[in-house]
């Protein structure tokens, strides 16, 4: 019975040794190259419930799948399709283990890696349109930038600008915010959150964001521009006009907002300055369609209403007077709906008014060619 004892205690001495050995092993293992033995060691180190709580171990299967990630050997390369987040796994897991701080240079080294490495290789699954792989690996950037205690400003952004791709709006939400709240393009990250809010149809809370963030940024022509569409969407054109002029302030020359103003304007029958704005708006682009347009139709309409004053007179008198002020009108209106249509040849609107402006004033050729032109 003694000698069953003894040999069985020397086996079990010999099972304790093994898993210790396999710690050594993968170092002896990576040193000298073979990664394929080394990787078996360390997968099998870090399971084992003696040597799992050893720092070295982790630190060695970090080192292993680091290697393999750098390995220019394909038989090497290919024994981890994804070793960053084994490398990533296993220095958080030294860092937890390593109370003397031994490893602590090593683990500083190989988490600024992972951080880095992840974040590039995202950004090559970003360009190719594969926003999930790209996703993936920027929350991994993001996760070895937390545990060394920075905030990754550039990995948030990436996986809100993923999952925006991914039509994950909440998740996009939630890193723009922590964009934002870490002083990161503050007010364009606000503005990124307000779209997101806008994707998931959230009304109630896109409002209550937009007039929180335009408290802290007053004057910011993207906020502004969104609270300016939030009214008009509204039909709310005289709170819409506040915010224009704001706009204005920040960019007077800017022909699209005089355009803007002045189509806000028309809609509120302030025509007098609304042709104040659309004039504006040329001197800046004399090529702007719309505002070459919307001028033109402010005088036409004034011009057939002045006709259909005119013909409601009973005296000859009195519609001479009106007709005379309405083909005013009509002649105001002309050269800039034909700059409209030099500019757009097929707007439906224009040929209708240049056609019967031509036909008031008798100018044929011009007439043939608009009737033509609406008759095709």
């Amino acid at each position: 019975m003694k000698g069953i004892t003894f040999l069985v205690v020397l086996f079990m001495g010999f099972v304790v040794m093994a898993q210790p050995s396999n710690v050594v092993s993968s170092k002896v293992y990576l040193e000298s190259g073979e990664l394929d033995k080394a990787k078996k060691a360390a997968d099998a180190a870090v399971i084992h419930s003696e040597t799992s709580i050893w720092a070295k171990a982790w630190k060695y299967r970090g080192d292993i799948y680091y290697s393999i990630y750098n390995s220019k050997d394909e038989k090497y390369h290919s024994l981890s399709n994804n070793p960053l987040p084994v490398v990533f796994d296993s220095y958080r897991k030294v860092k937890e283990l390593d109370k003397s701080g031994e490893f602590k240079d090593d683990t500083k080294e190989k988490l600024e890696f992972v951080n880095a490495y992840s974040l590039n290789n995202g950004v090559e699954y970003f360009n190719e349109k594969q926003y999930e792989k790209a996703r993936t690996l920027f929350l991994l950037s993001n996760e070895a930038a937390a545990e060394l205690g920075i905030f990754d400003s550039l990995a948030n952004y990436n996986i809100a600008l993923a999952s925006e791709r991914l039509e994950d709006h909440k998740t996009a939400i939630k890193y723009f915010k922590a964009c934002a709240e870490n002083g990161y393009r503050e007010a364009r990250m606000y503005y990124f959150i307000l779209s997101e809010y806008n994707q998931l149809g959230d009304e109630e809370t896109y409002i209550i964001e937009l007039n929180k963030y335009l408290e802290k940024f007053p004057m910011n022509q993207d906020l502004l521009s969104l609270k300016l569409n939030s009214h008009l969407k509204r039909g709310e054109n005289n709170e819409a006009l506040i915010y224009i002029d704001r706009m204005l302030v920040n960019d007077p020359n800017n022909g699209v907002y005089h355009f803007s103003k002045g189509s806000i304007l028309d809609g509120l029958q302030r025509y007098g300055k609304a042709e104040v704005a659309y004039k504006k708006a040329l001197s800046i682009d004399s090529y702007h369609f719309n505002a070459n347009y919307n001028l033109g139709a402010l005088y036409f309409n004034k011009g057939v209403e002045l006709s259909n004053q005119a013909n409601e007179q009973s005296t000859d008198e009195e519609y001479n007077k009106l007709k005379k002020i309405a083909d005013l009108e009509f002649k105001n209106a002309l050269p800039y709906l034909e700059k409209a249509y030099e500019i757009d040849s097929n707007h439906r609107g224009t040929l209708i008014s240049l056609k019967q402006l031509y036909a008031r004033f008798g100018m044929t050729e011009k007439y043939e060619e608009v009737k033509a032109k609406l008759n095709n």
